[in-house]
């Protein structure tokens, strides 16, 4: 499916890239390729049923839009993000590989919940990226938004990526947070806190 316009997906319906039976057809790589602005909310599913390498529940373009208020994405990539924006408010996103890659591009995560199913992958991965987690307009939280991966929540792979990260919580088996390069912004007064739990 291909978004150029602007297109808002609600209700509960589930959009979904199946592999063919056909064993010399090829999967869809894209659930959704998104060039225009995208909406995705309510208790929507989108997913691609491909869930190892480089497929794509949803791929949001250059200079495109996608607003994620509610439903439910599932991907061996939940969502590419290449250098466009991005803002999330609410629904799950979970990825086989890693949940959201963002390159370039700005992605801002306010509310809902990002979670990596695999043995191993990160929830968020970050080249050359900005990534804001929580809002500055909101009191201070450790519960939302909550970002989870198997081996690390973020990574960033860039001196040019950035992290803004005011409100919720993000968590790792490995560590939480893995800077290849890259820094971390937070609030005024206040400082990252390490915890330990057991994660399943």
């Amino acid at each position: 499916m291909n978004n150029s316009g602007i297109l808002t997906i609600s209700g509960s319906g589930k959009i979904i890239a199946e592999r063919s039976h056909d064993v010399v057809a090829a999967p869809i790589q894209y659930t959704i390729v998104n060039n225009g602005t995208l909406t995705i909310q309510d208790t929507v599913t989108v997913k691609n049923s491909v869930i190892y390498s480089d497929y794509y529940s949803v791929v949001n373009s250059r200079d495109a839009n996608l607003i994620i208020n509610g439903g439910e994405i599932i991907g061996a990539i939940g969502i590419e993000n290449y250098d466009g924006t991005v803002n999330i408010s609410g629904g799950r996103i979970f990825g086989y590989t890693r949940t959201i890659q963002n390159y370039y591009g700005t992605l801002t995560i306010t509310g809902g919940y990002v979670d990596t199913k695999a043995t191993s992958g990160s929830g968020i991965e970050n080249n050359s990226g900005t990534e804001i987690i929580g809002s500055l307009s909101n009191e201070v939280n450790n519960t939302s938004p909550v970002i989870i991966g198997n081996s690390y929540g973020y990574v960033s792979n860039s001196a040019a990526s950035n992290l803004y990260f005011y409100n919720g919580i993000i968590k790792g088996k490995s560590s939480s947070i893995n800077l290849y390069g890259g820094r971390i912004y937070y609030r005024s007064g206040y400082g990252l806190t390490n915890g330990t739990e057991t994660i399943e």
